[in-house]
């Protein structure tokens, strides 16, 4: 009897096949798990009082891998602004900080090749 033909053969190959789909499945629901709580947690250090607005901020930027405008009249201060819970002046402050200090990309947004030059 040949390989190809054994029932055997053939029954323990799509058991193979089919565990390595469950355990593919399950690491693929364990990283998304995974990437839910740090978003979660991001989210709650974004608006938490306790941070300065500049961590605030960069828990803002890391959620959305984008960086802060360096243009004041940019309509995303605005937005940051609010879902940071922080003002508008707060949010200037930060860019002036910024652009005084020669600041280079954090680490976060570094990863963001595409998106290397600052808002304006």
């Amino acid at each position: 009897m040949s390989h190809e033909n054994n029932p055997r053969t053939v029954i323990g190959a799509a058991s193979v096949g089919s565990d390595f789909v469950k355990e593919h499945r399950a690491r693929v629901a364990l990283a998304s798990e995974e990437l839910q709580r740090k978003r979660t947690r991001e989210a709650a250090l974004q608006t938490d009082e306790s941070l300065t607005p500049q961590e605030r901020i960069r828990a803002w930027e890391r959620i959305h891998e984008l960086r802060l405008p360096t243009d004041p009249t940019h309509p995303l201060v605005r937005f940051i602004a609010r879902v940071t819970g922080l003002g508008v002046p707060e949010v200037h402050e930060e860019q002036r900080r910024r652009i005084s200090g020669g600041e280079r990309p954090t680490p976060a947004s570094a990863s963001l090749s595409w998106n290397s030059k600052p808002m304006r």
